[in-house]
Order: C-alpha cells, then sequence, then structure tokens
C-alpha cells in the first residue's frame, strides 16, 4: 500500500500528500503504521481541502492571474503570496 495520496493541484502533474505529513489525533509524534494508510478515510476524503500550516488557500479562474517571471511575491505590508499560473494562490 502506498504511503500517500495524491492531490490534485490543478498542474499537469498531481503532488503527494505524504502520509508522515498529516497530524494524528493528539498531535502524536509516533512512527507511522499500516492502521495509520488504513485509517486516512477517516482524516480525509474527496474534495477536502488541505490547509497549509500558515497562510490561505485560494483558488481564482486561471485567466485572473497575470503570467510574471516570479509567482512568488511579499507585499510591502509582508504578505507572502504564491500566484499559481493554474489559478491557485496562496496567502500568508
Amino acid at each position: 500500500m502506498d504511503r500517500n495520496w495524491k492531490v490534485d493541484t490543478n498542474g499537469k502533474l498531481d503532488s503527494k500528500l505524504m502520509l508522515s505529513a498529516v497530524n494524528l489525533p493528539g498531535n502524536v509524534h509516533r512512527r507511522r503504521q499500516a492502521e495509520d494508510e488504513l485509517m486516512m478515510r477517516e482524516f480525509f476524503i474527496e474534495h477536502d481541502v488541505i490547509a497549509l500550516k500558515y497562510g490561505t488557500f485560494y483558488k481564482a479562474k486561471p485567466a485572473f492571474i497575470k503570467r510574471t517571471k516570479t509567482q512568488a511575491n511579499v507585499l510591502p505590508c509582508g504578505v507572502s503570496m504564491i500566484l499559481g499560473n493554474n489559478g491557485y494562490c496562496w496567502i500568508g
């Protein structure tokens, strides 16, 4: 059994959510076991939004995102932004 899930990031390739990146109930730090792999369905189901540790995820229409040389920007107020050409945006 794979120790990861495929995640649609609206790109050419799917991303992977590694089992080791999932916080277990009670924030227990231990080695992941086969039971944890089977319990992934209890933590996530299709169409769930996966949140980053810090920041906010937003999906816009790709036509609204202007193509630039760099997708990562820092605003003068200190807010970081990553604007993907696929319409996915992370603000933190």
